[in-house]
């Protein structure tokens, strides 16, 4: 249902979830949240998701231009038992399933974003959401991406396009949802500056003439998913005034008395209150017409059915000394590499608005990686399972998962967090186990500069042990420790090794917004990391800021909204992990610290009825300060340039 709030420009739409689908109108087991919010309005939230992800990208930074690598300056332990690729370094790639939107609306919806890149560069992002019945609804998304870059062969472009699907039955007792998600991206590789002196002193203002490593260099990523949930409840119904409840399995075919002693009465449930011995055919037709009887769901019996396929080309046409091996030609690079899954789950659980939930089930997995040279045959068998207590403010959550045949025979994942939270406090605990195999690209590999096989690495062990702390609307937080064994991750020579002792990290995050009215607002994001070796596996700054200050008010007779604001950011220095194209991955590197400088970007943003306006300047202290502006060894961040983007919401 689609609702639009008198008085506001903040639209609830109501989005439904594989396995948490909503139990009513206001309310759906998802993490706690009533409904998917989209706020039409002005707010400092939407400057800070004007992004490629349209989500908060704090401690993520591209390597100078929007579609390239992302520099993580966050740690994000990636925690699967799947069958996985390895790190991912484009976060517009391989869209997660859950970042594929359910909706049910009363009216089309249609969203639509436009970001300005970089020297003749332009992102589309539409998303359609219709129901074509009150109980079907469909919805399709298409982005592109085309950014050139401001220096020379730094091109980047990817099109995106998802279709999705929800159904209900008219009970509600049968769900069924889906999509397909189709992503190819392209991308030139110039391997850095040659000279990253030259930007530093200034040497050539037009940044298109500055040397770089790499020529006639491209890499490409093509990736497709089928993924279907379906689910069936059983129960019984119950009429309004509480007088009967038949259960749906019972089949009554005469007027006889229903025997209580007999094997059928095992079938109704224990809060069956009966008000009469007899219930005819006739009785049961007409009770079945009449709409004051509800369904009450017992269990939920259901499945999910995932497909991937993801495949990585590199192509290279000279400039091969930049590599220091080439095992099959000396003069071109065609590596061509793919991973295939296929994936099923049976479950059952509590469906509907419980206190207490929870699901359980079985699945296996399928898949196959390899190259030209080398082909690897996976399979897994595991079982799962979740659960949730929710009463009077205490949340007490768990999720698990154990490998019980195959390729990754003894992978398990247990997390759970325990607390309590109202309208102004939220007070949690958070823990986390588990033993997870690398993902497959650290195993084995071939390419004309990279050859490794690992078949003796050992799962990774990870123990963290944190807590989450949010405080009114002024403040979020979450701090934890983190103790790795078997540690893997690219080294400084661009392959997997694995650290066989302890790697031990502490991280603390904070969030903190501070609005006086309209009239003045500020809004930070911390980050404090801190390793037991700087030269470690583990590459994170120690401290990492965003701070923003900005203001609202209206002109033109209140009809024009304006938020001008400063965004500044601030990283320490740290030997920042370098990117290495070949593999499309980044690796360990000790020779060049990179950070402590600020970035400070200027911005205005104009609300003019349904549509959002953003300007934006960015790094506008290029000429004030040290040209230090490095995300990675030879990859500086943009210069003093001015980008525009646009949010247009088209609803009834």
């Amino acid at each position: 249902m689609l609702i639009a709030l008198l008085g506001t420009k903040v639209l609830m739409a109501q989005h439904w979830f594989p396995e948490n689908e909503a139990e009513d109108a206001f309310m759906y087991f998802h993490e706690g949240e009533p409904l998917q919010m989209i706020d039409t309005g002005l707010t400092i939230q939407e400057q800070i998701n004007l992004t490629l992800t349209g989500k908060d990208e704090f401690g993520q930074y591209h390597l100078g231009n929007l579609g390239s690598p992302t520099q993580f300056l966050l740690f994000d332990y990636h925690k699967t038992t799947r069958l996985q690729w390895g790190m991912n370094p484009y976060p517009v790639g391989r869209r997660p399933v859950e970042d594929v939107g359910y909706y049910n609306v009363k009216a089309p919806l249609v969203s639509t974003r436009y970001l300005q890149g970089y020297n003749r560069g332009q992102s589309f992002d539409v998303n359609a959401k219709l129901n074509v019945h009150e109980r079907l609804n469909y919805n399709i998304r298409f982005q592109r991406l085309n950014s050139i870059g401001l220096y020379e062969r730094q091109m980047a472009e990817f099109n995106n396009f998802t279709i999705g699907f929800n159904y209900r039955s008219p009970d509600n007792r049968i769900r069924l949802l889906g999509h397909f998600d189709s992503f190819s991206r392209r991308n030139q590789e110039n391997g850095g500056l040659s000279n990253p002196d030259d930007l530093r002193n200034n040497v050539q203002p037009n940044r298109e003439l500055v040397n770089i490593r790499l020529n006639n260099h491209n890499s490409a990523t093509k990736q497709r998913r089928f993924y279907i949930s379906g689910h069936y409840d059983i129960g019984y119904y119950k009429r309004a005034k509480g007088e009967i409840d038949v259960n749906d399995t019972l089949v009554i075919a005469s007027d006889t008395a229903l025997d209580m002693s007999s094997d059928l009465a095992t079938a109704v449930p224990d809060s069956v209150t009966r008000a009469t011995d007899t219930l005819t055919t006739d009785e049961l037709e007409n009770d079945e017409a009449d709409s004051s009887r509800t369904f009450v769901p017992l269990f939920t019996l259901g499945s999910n059915i995932e497909y991937n396929r993801y495949s990585y080309v590199y192509t290279a046409q000279g400039n091969l000394d930049f590599f220091e091996n080439s095992y099959f030609d000396f003069n071109n690079t065609f590596d061509s590499t793919r991973f295939e899954t296929f994936e099923q789950r049976l479950y059952i659980g509590t469906p509907g608005k419980k206190s207490v939930r929870w699901f359980a089930g079985t699945g296996y997995e399928l898949g196959n990686y390899g190259g030209e040279n080398f082909n690897i045959p996976l399979a897994n068998v595991f079982v799962f399972g979740k659960g949730k207590i929710d009463w009077k403010g205490l949340d007490v959550r768990g999720n698990g998962q154990f490998n019980v045949a195959g390729t990754q025979l003894g992978n398990f994942l247990l997390e759970g967090q325990a607390g309590y939270a109202n309208e102004s406090l939220e007070v949690t605990g958070l823990i986390d186990l588990s033993a997870i195999d690398p993902g497959v690209f650290y195993r084995r590999f071939i390419s004309n500069h990279f050859v490794w096989d690992n078949p003796d690495f050992s799962a990774v062990n990870h123990q963290y042990v944190g807590g989450r702390i949010r405080v009114g609307k002024w403040l979020e937080g979450q701090a934890g420790y983190h103790l790795f064994q078997n540690y893997t991750t690219l080294n400084q020579q661009a392959i997997p090794e694995q650290f066989g002792g302890v790697t031990q990290l502490f991280q603390a995050v904070a969030h903190t917004t501070f609005e006086w009215g309209k009239a003045l607002g500020w809004k930070n994001d911390i980050s404090y990391q801190i390793t037991d070796d700087a030269l470690g596996p583990i590459r994170v700054p120690q401290l990492h800021l965003r701070s923003i200050v900005y203001t609202n008010f209206t002109v033109y007779y209140n009809r024009l909204n304006l938020m001008p604001g400063i965004e500044a950011h601030y990283f320490s220095s740290y030997y920042a992990p370098n990117w290495m194209p070949a593999t499309g991955m980044f690796h360990l590197q000790n020779n060049e610290l990179i950070g402590n400088f600020p970035y400070i970007n200027f911005f205005v943003n104009v609300e003019l009825k349904r549509a959002l306006i953003f300007i934006k300047l960015e790094n506008i202290t290029e000429d004030l300060l040290p040209r230090e502006y490095f995300i990675a060894p030879g990859y500086p961040l943009p210069d003093f340039v001015l980008r525009l983007g646009i949010k247009w919401d088209f609803y009834n």
